[in-house]
């Protein structure tokens, strides 16, 4: 089972640098439903945050909120999408933001 969910991962990554838009929002939706599982995928969906395409950042900021975005670099990229020329971006990023419980989430 392991080594399935591994080449699943390793597949939807590899998407992640597909030329067509619609197989990156796909990996990207796809990792973020893996969840924590899917945390080996956070340095490519933190690439993906910089994609050319909103409809990638989107969905790979709803993919490291649903992955767990309780690292500093994590925090820092949703962070920096809050400021996204995209308001559904900025949006996706806060949500993200949102479900941060880790020693990086701001206490008040």
């Amino acid at each position: 089972m392991l080594t399935c969910v591994r080449k699943r991962l390793e597949d939807w990554m590899e998407m992640l640098r597909d030329a067509n838009v619609v197989a990156r929002c796909t990996a990207a939706r796809a990792l973020g439903q893996m969840g924590p599982q899917a945390r080996e995928a956070l340095p490519a969906l933190l690439q993906a945050l910089q994609d050319r395409e909103p409809l990638v950042r989107d969905a790979a900021a709803d993919a490291i909120g649903c992955i767990g975005p309780d690292t500093p670099d994590a925090m820092l990229a949703l962070m920096q999408a809050l400021t996204d020329t995209n308001s559904f971006v900025q949006a996706t990023a806060a949500k993200a933001l949102k479900k941060v419980d880790g020693p990086y989430a701001r206490r008040s």
